[in-house]
């Protein structure tokens, strides 16, 4: 491992900055030094390379938890190391959103609502497969009150897949439990639809 210093991309008017470059292990590290945090003696070591990729990957791995289902974004830093409740379902266009046959089709780019209380607390696409998805932290959503007091509401009107369905109500569902899985670090509780019905405009 080389230390080199200054780098063309590196502020001139900043002497205590040094780039290590790694090529055992193909990349790079910039360390910075301070008063408070000097860099070491040796700086040029791996070890400080191994830190420093260590650190980005532990950051990466922290942006995937956080960053899947941007709708459902309801994931904190310690509710994702400790815990995870997970909505999925597939919803059909059919009037219970279930698929009565099995040439039923699915429900894609329908809008399906996780309510709780009467508040909206996420949104959730269907994919072109039917599929939606919530995760919540589990820190801030108990289980048990998610079971009794929340359930998924699609907002699409049931004539968008289908011009013979009706275009006024809303499909409702409430919510049942398939237990938990160790996944990892993760300890997941799969929810899923209780069973959808086509519900009148108020």
């Amino acid at each position: 491992m080389q230390s080199i210093s200054p780098h063309p991309l590196l502020n001139v008017h900043q002497p205590n900055t040094a780039l290590l470059i790694s090529p055992e292990y193909h990349f790079t590290c910039l360390l910075f030094s301070s008063p408070l945090f000097p860099l070491p003696v040796g700086m040029a070591s791996s070890y400080y390379c191994k830190l420093s990729l260590l650190f980005i990957a532990l950051a990466v791995a922290s942006a995937i938890l956080t960053g899947q289902k941007a709708d459902a974004q309801l994931l904190g830093p310690i509710g994702g190391l400790l815990g995870l409740l997970r909505i999925d379902g597939i919803l059909f266009c059919s009037l219970n959103g279930s698929a009565n046959v099995t040439a039923t089709p699915v429900f894609p780019n329908a809008a399906v609502q996780l309510k709780c209380g009467g508040a909206v607390i996420s949104t959730s696409i269907t994919n072109a497969s039917g599929a939606f998805s919530f995760m919540l932290n589990p820190l801030q959503f108990l289980v048990s009150n998610v079971l009794n007091n929340c359930q998924l509401t699609v907002t699409t009107p049931l004539s968008t897949c289908n011009a013979a369905l009706p275009s006024l109500g809303q499909l409702v569902s409430p919510l049942q439990s398939l237990g938990s899985t160790i996944i990892g670090l993760l300890n997941v509780t799969q929810l899923i639809p209780g069973g959808f019905q086509l519900l009148p405009p108020n």
